[in-house]
């Protein structure tokens, strides 16, 4: 596929996501901790919280108990599917999404499409 097709189908999940089906409720919080002034102080936790244009949905029974990675944790049933138009900010699974202010781990995240470019980005989440 050329990277035409996969930046017009990054506009197509833009569209449905942003302004059809999108969620406002669903919320990227980055945490970055930084050392205090002195060694004595306290580390500075800075917080970002990026509002996605997402929607989500609980996962299939099939996927409770089995584990999200090799040798990740097991997948509960409470866990739910994110999808997610990228984010303009740099994210890592060590990220939580809020979904409606509770809080999930991401325990997978994969981009679809062009890994420069994707047009979207697929989370499982987990409380």
């Amino acid at each position: 596929m050329t990277a035409a097709f996969y930046t017009q189908q990054a506009g197509r999940a833009r569209a449905l996501l942003g302004q059809r089906f999108g969620h406002d409720g669903i919320v990227l919080v980055q945490r970055t901790t930084t050392p205090g002034e002195n060694e004595w102080d306290d580390p500075i936790v800075t917080t970002t919280r990026t509002t996605l244009k997402a929607v989500q949905r609980g996962v299939e029974t099939e996927l409770v108990g089995q584990r999200a990675t090799t040798g990740g944790p097991l997948i509960l049933a409470g866990a739910k599917h994110v999808t997610a138009v990228p984010p303009d900010v740099a994210w890592t699974v060590t990220d939580t999404i809020e979904i409606d202010g509770k809080s999930y781990s991401i325990l997978k995240a994969e981009p679809v499409g062009d890994p420069a470019a994707p047009a979207f980005v697929k989370f499982l989440v987990q409380a």
